[in-house]
């Protein structure tokens, strides 16, 4: 029996294959570790030909990076602050018409409950109205 010596080149591949299956293994393990990652590496991606161009107008490659991070907060804290603003003005909108849905639903509710007497003679003694109601109010407090 012969034992065959490695060569260096089998022991690279043998330490890329280690080292690939161990990022494969963390990338799918960790994923929400590594979608602040990919993002990040998609932006450089994006802003390499952007970033060419600066350096050949002689700006500075600390400048251009303030530039591209302040332009990417802007760029991604300005929806952010308008849709806060936007639910808070459709949740006071909530609040006034709240109680008006509740008046729709208890008139509705009493039509059809007299539309079931009139038309089988039979009555409606269960009221979901009451039960959606203080649904409502129970998930509405506890938020």
């Amino acid at each position: 029996m012969q034992i065959q010596k490695f060569s260096a080149n089998k022991y690279k591949l043998i330490f890329f294959l280690l080292i690939f299956i161990t990022l494969f293994t963390v990338m799918f393990n960790l994923s929400r570790i590594m979608i602040p990652f990919g993002i990040s590496y998609v932006v450089a991606l994006m802003l390499r030909p952007v970033q060419k161009s600066f350096y050949s107008v002689d700006i500075k490659r600390k400048s251009f990076s303030l530039l591209a991070v302040v332009g990417f907060l802007f760029l991604f804290s300005y929806p952010v602050v308008e849709a806060v603003k936007t639910v808070s003005e459709e949740s006071h909108k909530f609040e006034y018409y709240l109680p008006k849905l509740e008046k729709y639903l208890r008139n509705k509710y009493a039509d059809i409950q007299q539309e079931v007497k009139t038309r089988f003679n039979y009555e409606i003694k269960r009221n979901p109205v009451d039960k959606l109601v203080e649904f409502g109010q129970e998930n509405t407090q506890q938020v």
